[in-house]
């Protein structure tokens, strides 16, 4: 007798297309590929159609994993939310007032945005529409992070020691005091370079413009744990360098990060473009292209799973992954 379950959790595992409009690369994506093979693949092609309530509960578990941030990317996410609306609301007024402006604004985006987050784990919206504002630690219960109050408390202790530290940074306050209203760019999550024969994607940060220089400005938080995700700064300077040559036909470029840890610890520097990025981008691409199929179709049995354990406890689809390892599935 056939096992329809093994049937539906194949069919939901093997054979998955491409995504709509072909593959395309990003930093994150390559990282996350290098970190763990099964994981990329959870992520970029499993959770095609997680987002049906019929869809097989790996889909629809890797659609929920793909959306929920872990508590340090929420912190990065609302810090820069915030500073950018912030940063918008002050510049369009007169300059002696500009400080006290964008920093009550900055206080009331930072409540508004964490308030947002409480009540939703309260309610328990995002695991009905993973868009709504969720956590990684509230849905992976092992972490801790099950009351919303214990989420909104780590969330002040943590804004209680970084906000002083930007507010005290001599070039940030330049900038707000100085920007002109116009030189702000809004609306863009993500920069797009032509490639080849494919698109690179970029986080695009808060950009402006000085002069002949466009300037991005990227708020990174941090844990230092065994096995992490870490993003490649220098390898995101170059390319945002040669998104501005490309489409704004400008040559120089700052490249700023804000980096912070839930401990107090900060830093904020100007990161110089790390070298041969076009090298590093053909040869991360390539490798993900080999697993694609002659007929253009993925199969999880291609990507192999981390060889390191110490990656499982701290990888974003850990719960996906044991509902694969779960079910026997023969190729």
């Amino acid at each position: 007798m056939r096992d329809f379950q093994a049937d539906v959790i194949r069919a939901a595992i093997c054979g998955k297309p491409l995504p709509e409009g072909g593959f395309s690369w990003s930093p994150a994506r390559m990282q996350l590929f290098r970190f763990c093979q099964r994981a990329y693949f959870i992520r970029y092609y499993l959770a095609q159609g997680g987002w049906n309530i019929h869809a097989h509960p790996a889909a629809r578990s890797a659609y929920l994993e793909k959306h929920l941030p872990a508590f340090e990317q929420f912190l990065s996410r609302t810090l820069e939310q915030s500073v950018s609306d912030a940063l918008f609301y002050a510049v369009r007024r007169e300059k002696k007032e500009r400080f006290d402006i964008f920093r009550r604004a900055l206080v009331q985006g930072l409540e508004r945005r964490i308030t947002a987050l409480i009540i939703s784990l309260e309610k328990q919206d995002y695991l009905t529409d993973p868009k709504l504002p969720g956590l990684l630690e509230s849905f992976h219960e092992e972490e801790g992070f099950l009351h919303p109050e214990e989420v909104g408390t780590r969330c002040a202790a943590a804004f209680s020691k970084i906000l002083p530290a930007l507010l005290e940074e001599k070039s940030i306050r330049e900038k707000i005091e100085n920007l002109e209203p116009l030189s702000l760019r809004r609306g863009e999550d993500f920069l797009a370079l032509n490639w080849r024969s494919f698109t690179v994607w970029l986080h695009a940060g808060i950009i402006w413009t000085e002069g002949e220089a466009v300037t991005s400005l990227r708020f990174h938080a941090f844990r230092e744990q065994p096995g992490s995700i870490l993003p490649d700064h220098g390898l995101e300077s170059a390319l945002f360098r040669e998104y501005v040559r490309q489409k704004m036909h400008r040559e120089q470029t700052l490249f700023n990060v804000f980096s912070f840890d839930g401990a107090g610890k900060t830093a904020y520097n100007t990161v110089e473009p790390g070298p041969v990025a076009a090298d590093r981008v053909e040869v991360s691409s390539t490798g993900m292209l080999r697993m694609v199929r002659d007929n253009g179709e993925v199969c999880m049995q291609d990507f192999a799973a981390a060889s390191t354990p110490e990656k499982c406890p701290v990888c974003p689809f850990r719960q996906t992954c044991t509902l694969l390892h779960s079910t026997e599935i023969k190729s």
